[in-house]
């Protein structure tokens, strides 16, 4: 894949009090925060795609999972947990299944702190300055 933004990262995330919210923890991990969100007891989701495989598991008919990007209770859970914190990190990841209004709720509700193709950093709209 392509490399994080590590420097921009680190820098911006200096700026954010409270929690950092990202699917991939890994962005929490190279922008410094991760040690710190678990000291301050932030929530954390060490693998959000797991949750589908639990609490919001829904099946179809011929018993097959709801895809993700197509499970509204997934949809709910996910922009709720990673809008609890102060700032999110938002990678453009297939496989975390953010449908269009999810990403873009995401995306473009915040005050932006960094962004590139596939990768934003908001501070979430309830934390804004």
């Amino acid at each position: 894949g392509t490399p994080a933004p590590v420097a921009a990262l680190t820098a911006d995330a200096r700026s954010v009090r409270g929690c950092i919210m990202a699917a991939d923890p890994t962005m929490l991990a190279v922008s410094n925060v991760l040690s710190r969100d678990l000291v301050q007891r932030c929530r954390f989701w060490p693998d959000v795609t797991g949750e589908t495989y639990g609490p919001y598991r829904r099946v179809l008919a011929d018993g097959r999972s709801v895809p993700r990007i197509d499970n509204p209770a997934w949809q709910d859970a996910l922009v709720d947990y990673l809008t609890s914190g102060a700032a999110v990190i938002v990678s453009r990841n297939a496989s975390t299944g953010y449908d269009a209004a999810s990403y873009r709720m995401l995306t473009h509700e915040g005050r932006l702190l960094y962004r590139e193709p596939g990768l934003a950093f908001v501070r979430t709209p309830v934390h804004q300055p």
